[in-house]
């Protein structure tokens, strides 16, 4: 059995198809995606689709989730998710949903609504061990460890959640190399090769590990976004031996 983590796909189903391939993904295998299966790209509910049949993968609330969420929100009738378009200007559709749209309006009420429903209850964070070393999974980050240390983690997470933060921070969290004690975070959200962007004081080798669009490592946390929103790669860790995988976006995916 081994444990794999993997962020922002935003629907390369042929860069994710190739990546289950290239770990050789088993049953017995476990699989957490940390958010942003989602839009830009034009596969994101034919992954879905694929995560529901499956009972050894998980995936986490990203921001374009939760975009998609509120967009449908008022939508929801009688169990059944109509198929609507009419709010174009919508915070989802400006930041990629339409190819999600595109690919859901395909889909019958019922399947949507199921869809829908999968992603609500998707959990907003995660807390795992694997081989005693303990991780925490959330999409974005986790802001307030340095301004307000005498909270718990579970109580940071709470407020996080309350207002989005870990879905949506960027700044706050990079900027702050607060470590969490025994527990390593592993995110995505920013792409790896936006950071040295936010962060200026990177080691050399951080910052090619950046410009290669490969995982971005500092003290208690890794990012795992390599850019497969833009077309560049599909990142994904083991945690068993922390074997760094990756596949190149093509065009068409």
């Amino acid at each position: 059995m081994a444990t794999y983590v993997m962020s922002d796909l935003h629907g390369r189903k042929k860069t994710f198809d190739r990546m289950l391939k290239e770990i050789q993904f088993q049953d017995s295998d476990q699989l957490y995606i940390i958010g942003d299966v989602i839009d830009r790209g034009y596969g994101g509910i034919s992954i879905y689709q694929y995560c529901m049949a499956q009972n050894n993968i998980i995936v986490l609330k990203g921001n374009h989730e939760y975009m998609m969420l509120e967009y449908f929100e008022k939508a929801v009738q009688d169990g059944k998710l109509p198929n609507i378009r009419n709010n174009w200007n919508s915070l989802w559709f400006y930041n990629g949903g339409e190819t999600t749209m595109e690919e859901f309006s395909k889909l019958t009420d019922e399947e949507r609504f199921e869809i829908y429903q999968y992603i609500k209850k998707e959990p907003e964070y995660l807390l795992i061990t694997v081989n005693s070393k303990k991780y925490l999974l959330v999409h974005a980050g986790l802001t307030g460890l340095f301004r307000i240390p005498e909270l718990t983690l579970e109580e940071l997470m709470e407020r996080n959640i309350r207002k989005e933060e870990h879905i949506w921070t960027r700044e706050d969290f990079l900027e702050d190399q607060t470590e969490l004690p025994d527990t390593t975070i592993l995110f995505g959200h920013t792409p790896v090769y936006y950071i040295p962007h936010i962060c200026f004081s990177l080691t050399d080798d951080q910052k090619k590990s950046c410009k290669k669009n490969q995982f971005y490592h500092a003290a208690g946390r890794i990012g795992l976004d390599c850019g497969c929103g833009g077309g560049l790669n599909l990142g994904c860790l083991r945690l068993e031996d922390q074997k760094e995988f990756y596949i190149r976006c093509e065009k068409g995916d």
